[in-house]
């Protein structure tokens, strides 16, 4: 009995220092990656210089919204996927590290995000687990996920779990090499030959299932978990004076949801957001199949249009 219980010090003690040890070695691999979504974009911004405007949303935003295009400098911190949980964490993150943009969150928002009432969104702040004992309200939202947590987080390498890879493919590309992000966090869409073709084909499927996949709004409450997130978004903002503006990408043939589009528009109104749906109809500019990658996704070329748009929508608003 006496050996059993030496052996199993021995394993756990080895385990133990071999998971600090590696732990180290990643962290300090984490922290130079400057690249991709894996935390690299998140790195290469917070040692960016500060901006006026901040975008922020899902590949709607990182395959749409042009930097450039902006008359105020602006950078775009989108991330594929990812919804209002994850914004509203990220932001708390840049919040604690004071990196929030100096004017203006231009978050590109899904009308039906607002009225999700099932806690399966906060998973999404799972992707920024590698803040889990550096930012309090991280670390809240993923033991709501799973109680369990913080035994996971106990193991220095649980928080690379899923983005080693990405870290390790990172770091090789920037030895002696200095990353620069040239598009300033906007990631396009090149234009593909077919992509015209598979955008019509894709909206004549929508058309087909509109009827049967669209959401009841009664089906919702706005008194839900998709809008404590976005009311966390719109309090660190009210906190550090900057401007809210919200905003929908355009859906190749206007909006399948008209509904929830009305829901949202009333509901963000009411409440005094700042807020610009350009799916609810079609966008004469972008109306050419050949300026989409998908029915949901725009190329280069037509972001630059759609940049371009929302630039004069906001100027047009007084905002700038």
């Amino acid at each position: 009995i006496r050996k059993t219980i030496l052996f199993f010090g021995i394993f756990i003690i080895t385990v133990f220092a071999i998971d600090r040890m590696l732990g180290f070695v990643l962290d300090k691999m984490y922290l130079k990656s400057l690249k991709g979504m894996a935390g690299g974009d998140i790195n290469y911004y917070l040692a960016y210089n500060k901006v006026d405007m901040l975008a922020m949303g899902s590949s709607r935003s990182r395959n749409h919204l042009v930097p450039d295009s902006m008359d105020v400098s602006c950078y775009n911190l989108s991330h594929n996927g990812m919804g209002i949980a994850y914004q509203a964490a990220l932001l708390d993150v840049l919040d604690k590290k004071g990196r929030l943009p100096s004017k203006y969150l231009l978050l590109q928002l899904e009308p039906y995000s607002i009225f999700l009432k099932d806690s399966f969104i906060t998973r999404e702040i799972q992707y920024l687990k590698y803040y889990y004992h550096s930012n309090q309200y991280v670390k809240s939202e993923l033991d709501r996920v799973d109680k369990y947590e913080f035994v996971k987080q106990g193991f220095s390498c649980y928080k690379f779990n899923g983005i080693l890879p990405s870290i390790i493919k990172n770091n090789i590309i920037l030895i002696n090499s200095h990353y620069v992000n040239t598009f300033k966090g906007f990631q396009g869409n090149d234009p593909a030959p077919d992509d015209s073709l598979n955008t019509v084909n894709g909206f004549i499927n929508v058309e087909k299932d509109t009827d049967e996949n669209i959401k009841r709004v009664e089906d919702y409450h706005i008194e839900n978990i998709g809008w404590r997130y976005f009311n966390h978004v719109r309090e660190i903002c009210r906190k550090n004076n900057i401007t809210l503006i919200c905003y929908t990408s355009p859906f190749y043939g206007g909006s399948w949801h008209k509904n929830m589009d009305y829901e949202a528009n009333k509901k963000l109104a009411d409440e005094g957001i700042i807020y610009f749906n350009f799916s609810s109809s079609v966008i004469p500019a972008l109306s050419s199949a050949y300026l989409w990658k998908d029915v949901t996704h725009l190329n280069t070329k037509g972001a630059n249009i759609f940049s371009s748009i929302l630039n004069d929508s906001l100027k047009a608003k007084g905002l700038y």
